[in-house]
């Protein structure tokens, strides 16, 4: 809330503060004004106090920001109104402007990714649409400008004439362009909704953190099982989704023949396509053989022989398995910490209402209520006679040093 608000004596320009807040909130994910107790967020709203730090606002334009200046500013009277905040250059512009356009390098990434994207497994695509679904603004980053470049009509849809306008300049053939789009359609309305764009695209952000595979498994495995089964994904789904599909969509991934998918199995999607730089480099170095070496300008070249290279694979493996079991684990805490506060929280707020109210009347014999939260006090009380009287206290115990008559 305002300043002014806090002290009681405010106007319609508190609106155009909580414009403001609510701008910085949309653009950053985050409040202006924070604290762990409520003194120390009305110290930072009576003084303004707030930044434009972090990763988040590096990429925003500077016209965004003077924005949210214009409109956060504590004497009401140096406030914009609402009719100059309209006006503001940013608004003019649109809000297009808050983000730059993605480089010509960024674009040949995310069709790249796209082209990827089609030929994975449908329990992959399902896995990024949950990455793609809980990803922050920041994660997302350049992609919904990319995305903007396909949805020409601006409807927040990419139909196939949109992707085949967006790809001309890369030559391919429309049999090409098709499959790629059938393959982001997930849900076949033809029609590339945002989310699915986001799931074909989000790789060419960089590869996807352990922690949110770990949370997309999560996600998948409704039941917390500790597997991905048929019947979570039929959840998934919907009861309409043919259930040889669903039984199709195990099998791809289900390397033990459990008709169920583990978590290692999970992640195992993942290692063909997010080889560490050491297994690139290894092969890519051609086994040569390792007796009578020619020497190269006085040095003798050894190449790797097949066991060095099979130890340097395993041993990465090994440290990818742990690196993932922590990630897993860690995750599982955190959502066991998270149920655990949660359930604190709750019984505090039991306990808090569990408050009892009074009739004030002398005529009125005072009834207890309860009250929950999200229902009304129910203020309702019994006349004398309707209910008997309560019960005389008890007598009170003699003063010292006085004796019983």
């Amino acid at each position: 809330m305002a300043p002014e608000v806090l002290t009681g004596n405010y106007s319609t320009q508190a609106d155009v503060w909580s414009v403001g807040v609510i701008a910085y909130m949309l653009l950053s994910s985050q409040m202006p004004f924070y604290g762990r107790k409520r003194r120390h967020i009305v110290d930072q709203i009576m003084r303004c106090q707030y930044d434009f730090k972090g990763r988040r606002w590096k990429r925003l334009s500077e016209e965004a920001k003077a924005f949210i200046e214009d409109l956060l500013v504590a004497n009401p009277n140096d406030r914009a109104t609402a009719n100059e905040a309209l006006c503001h250059v940013w608004l003019d512009k649109g809000i297009g402007s808050t983000v730059r356009g993605p480089t010509a390098a960024e674009l040949d990434l995310a069709n790249n990714n796209i082209k990827k994207f089609a030929s994975y497994s449908k329990l992959k695509k399902l896995a990024l649409m949950v990455v793609a679904h809980k990803s922050t603004s920041e994660e997302i980053g350049i992609l919904r400008k990319v995305f903007q470049k396909y949805d020409s009509r601006g409807d927040g849809y990419i139909r196939f004439t949109d992707f085949k306008k967006a790809l001309k300049p890369y030559g391919l053939s429309t049999a090409e362009m098709r499959e790629m789009f059938d393959g982001v359609d997930q849900d076949g309305t033809g029609k590339i909704r945002y989310t699915e764009f986001l799931a074909a695209t989000i790789e060419a952000q960089g590869a996807i953190d352990e922690m949110r595979l770990a949370e997309a498994f999560d996600r998948l495995d409704s039941d917390d099982s500790g597997y991905i089964s048929a019947s979570n994904l039929q959840e998934l789904l919907g009861d309409e989704f043919p259930k040889d599909e669903i039984a199709k969509i195990i099998r791809e991934a289900d390397l033990t023949q459990d008709n169920r998918i583990s978590y290692p199995e999970f992640l195992a999607l993942w290692e063909n396509k997010q080889e560490s730089h050491i297994e690139q480099l290894y092969d890519s170095i051609q086994p040569q053989p390792t007796t009578n070496p020619q020497p190269t300008n006085g040095y003798t070249v050894l190449s790797p022989s097949p066991r060095t290279v099979e130890r340097k694979r395993a041993m990465r493996e090994e440290s990818e398995a742990e690196s993932s079991t922590l990630a897993r684990a860690n995750f599982i805490e955190g959502k066991k910490l998270s149920e655990r506060r949660s359930g604190r929280l709750a019984k505090i707020d039991q306990e808090e209402a569990k408050k009892l109210v009074f009739a004030e009347s002398a005529d009125i014999i005072p009834d207890v209520v309860l009250y929950s939260p999200g229902r009304d006090l129910d203020f309702s009380a019994k006349v004398n006679g309707d209910v008997p009287p309560p019960p005389p206290p008890p007598p009170l115990p003699p003063a010292a040093g006085t004796s019983r008559q």
